[in-house]
């Protein structure tokens, strides 16, 4: 779910062009709608005025999501120290990863997004039960050869 505004919405574009080619990285579509999507990517100022609309996309996905604040504008407010510009997102949106510059480099991003995998790898998700040792060293269901009907099975 990207949130884009000003320089670093520009940087988040060029991540998903072919010269970077984000899908090398498993991230290669991005959805616009908060419910086909788990990553918000928070790049650029937000304003007070934007920050309901902010809060209400992040409430309107589903878990396991993850933030990724882009950019020193949604990380610490950046230069905008105003009454009307966001200090920082983390005080209304739990921020997974920060990626600093003004603006960040495509390559700043990718980097971000790797680690986040990694992260997610080694931490696992809410709930936790994909990385269960046991039940992964089941036989899968394809692999599990079905009894023939009608035919006895043989035991070896």
């Amino acid at each position: 779910m990207p949130f884009a505004t000003a320089c670093c919405g520009i940087e988040l574009m060029a991540t998903g062009a072919s010269k970077h080619d984000l899908a090398r990285f498993g991230a290669e579509v991005m959805r616009f709608t908060p419910r086909q999507c788990d990553l918000m990517i928070v790049a650029g100022r937000v304003v007070m005025k934007m920050l309901p609309v902010l809060q209400r996309i992040w409430q309107q996905m589903h878990e396991p999501k993850w933030c990724i604040s882009m950019g020193a504008c949604a990380s610490t407010g950046g230069v905008f120290d105003t009454y009307a510009v966001v200090q920082g997102i983390d005080r209304f949106i739990p921020v997974d990863m920060y990626v600093p510059g003004c603006p960040p480099r495509p390559e700043q991003l990718i980097q971000a997004i790797i680690d986040l995998q990694d992260k997610i790898q080694n931490e696992g998700t809410i709930y936790g039960s994909e990385f269960k040792t046991s039940q992964r060293q089941q036989p899968k269901r394809a692999l599990v050869e079905l009894p023939i009907i009608g035919q006895v099975p043989v035991r070896a």
